[in-house]
């Protein structure tokens, strides 16, 4: 009962955030939207009788009065009654874009506590995927749920009502017949819903092959290599066992269900059958009929549209577990209360740290002790998979080790807030991100003050800028507007620059030239040696600067296997030996 509460109060929450007036108008257009036809039965009934009584007794003034006064306010009344409804579907369909944009706010607010790890769990992985696909329908469905169910269920009621005055027997009977529908329906949501959880697999396989096979990033590979082919047979393996189990559900559910309408409309007929024997006997008149036939045909539309929405209201409310249970997750990664002291020398200790990733057996990295200081540049060198990237991620704090501590500044680091911890670092990650915006946007998200390109070092790295048409007002990308695509090389320029920009206090480098020449690389390596101020921790493959290294950390298989200056482990250390000779040669 408490989560139905809840959830009730988290959709009267999201859904009324509007203007108090128009959700008055709204309530009040979906309560003339119910009577409005049950009004025009109650019309037609009166008009007919006029009629019968001009056909029975002859037409007088009265009669003609009678009959152009309720034809006139029938007409100011449904005129009335459809500007507001025009305004009722306008403030929903402003509702529904309104909804869905704040349920996204909630999603990316929600995901800034979120660390990394959690997309590692496939659990999470699936009520995260679901509360993003499914939930911001379910909400959708539920606002139109309420708008359109709520006026069925007034026209509803005043048919049962109409019909009630003509054999209130009747009435129960066409109630008893459609019951067993409603009922069904309702119960066979949860099926449905089921089927949604434990496809969530299969779904989120299906758009991955899709994204493959139709996004431009993939369109190179997909050109040499016989992608398409492939991901496209995975496709259809998995769009068969999707589809199997969704058709066999609804061909069910539309089995049964044409049994039970066909109950529906024989406790109709029935009725309507006895509203006629009625009339043959004289106890009611021609007006009185054509008033029950509305009415029951129109109950009986009326009661299809209640099973279809109560249907989609138990479907939509299941689907927004999804969305509560991600928005209740509690992050595992805490920050403590502890301010950062910013513009100091820092000191970075790891002590016998032990780490694994999630659903993995074997350590990442294996009992590590290191030390890493201001003013010093430290390189981890090692082939794929010896634990490099993922000491970064530990140095950042976007995983906590299950063994062992990490200390900045003699506090462990989960004491200190996570806001002000990352303020502290600057980082070009391997696979850094290319974002459509301004080339000047792409540079200053890191930073709050007006940017300033007088700085030679950024002169030198943004060397295409007179390339590009508006400067760095340039549009970067073609994902929006017809911007500039730069290549993989400038790119890095500009994800260097944008860490430089931020003149954080602790610089990371995660494979920082993958993508630049060797001229570049060198002054990259200038660069570096000249922050004097700074602590630089940078990974790579190519040993452009490990010779000015202050420190140099070899992993093999997440162990450290040596570390200390080039002149050390030239002499010390045979896979840093055999490494180095690789690349320049026996110099030694």
């Amino acid at each position: 009962m408490k989560k139905f509460i809840n959830k009730l109060a988290f959709v009267a929450k999201i859904v009324f955030i509007q203007n108090h007036i128009y959700t008055l108008i709204y309530i009040l257009g979906i309560l003339l939207s119910g009577l409005a036809p049950v009004i025009q039965l109650y019309i037609l009934n009166y008009i007919l009788r006029l009629m019968e009584i001009a056909l029975t007794q002859g037409l007088n003034d009265k009669l003609v009065l009678n009959g152009v006064l309720i034809l006139v306010s029938e007409g100011l009344i449904f005129t009335f009654i459809y500007v507001i409804d025009m305004f009722k579907d306008l403030l929903n369909q402003l509702m529904i874009v309104r909804v869905n944009y704040n349920l996204q706010e909630q999603i990316i607010n929600k995901l800034k506590d979120v660390e990394i790890s959690a997309f590692e769990d496939p659990e999470f992985y699936d009520n995260y995927y679901n509360a993003s696909e499914q939930s911001q329908q379910a909400v959708t469905q539920i606002v139109n749920t309420v708008t359109y169910g709520a006026s069925i269920l007034i026209s509803t009621l005043g048919y049962l009502q109409i019909i009630a005055n003509f054999h209130l027997a009747a009435m129960f009977i066409v109630l008893i017949s459609f019951l067993p529908n409603i009922i069904f329906h309702y119960k066979f949501q949860s099926k449905k819903y089921q089927l949604i959880v434990r496809e969530a697999k299969n779904q989120r396989k299906l758009n991955y092959y899709y994204d493959i096979l139709a996004k431009k990033e993939y369109v190179k590979e997909s050109k040499i290599y016989p992608l398409h082919n492939f991901f496209e047979t995975k496709r259809k393996i998995t769009f068969k066992k999707y589809y199997e189990h969704y058709r066999k559900i609804n061909s069910k559910e539309f089995n049964v269900n044409l049994l039970l309408n066909m109950l529906g409309r024989t406790g109709r007929s029935l009725c309507i059958i006895w509203m006629f024997i009625d009339i043959v006997h004289g106890n009611y008149d021609i007006a009185g009929f054509a008033t029950f036939f509305n009415a029951t045909s129109s109950l009986d539309n009326s009661l299809k549209s209640m099973v279809a929405f109560t249907s989609m209201a138990k479907s939509s409310w299941m689907m927004l577990d999804f969305f509560m249970d991600f928005l209740q997750y509690e992050p595992r990664l805490i920050g403590g209360e502890i301010n950062v002291q910013k513009r100091q020398s820092h000191k970075i200790v790891f002590e016998h740290v032990w780490f694994r990733y999630q659903n993995e057996e074997s350590y990442a990295l294996k009992d590590i002790s290191l030390e890493f200081n201001t003013g010093e540049l430290t390189v981890i060198l090692g082939m794929n998979g010896s634990g490099k990237s993922t000491l970064l991620k530990l140095l950042l704090r976007l995983y906590d080790p299950q063994k062992g501590s990490i200390f900045l500044d003699d506090n462990n680091i989960k004491n200190y807030k996570l806001d002000e911890l990352y303020s502290i670092y600057s980082v070009i990650f391997q696979d850094f991100n290319r974002y459509s915006a301004t080339l000047y946007e792409n540079l200053t998200f890191s930073i709050k003050r007006d940017l300033n390109l007088n700085h030679q070092y950024i002169l030198d790295l943004l060397n295409f800028l007179d390339t590009l048409s508006e400067g760095v007002d340039t549009e970067l990308t073609q994902v929006f507007e017809e911007g500039s695509e730069l290549s993989g090389g400038q790119w890095q320029r500009v994800a260097l620059s944008r860490m430089l920009l931020k003149d954080a206090d602790i610089m990371i480098l995660d494979e920082p030239t993958s993508a630049l020449d060797t001229f570049s690389e060198n002054y990259i390596s200038n660069l570096l040696r000249n922050q004097k101020n700074k602590m630089i921790v940078c990974v790579t493959h190519k040993l452009f600067c490990i010779e000015e290294a202050d420190n140099i950390v070899f992993l093999e298989d997440g162990e450290l296997i040596s570390q200390g200056k080039h002149s050390i482990l030239i002499n010390s250390c045979e896979q840093y030996r055999q490494l180095y000779n690789l690349q320049f040669g026996n110099k030694e």
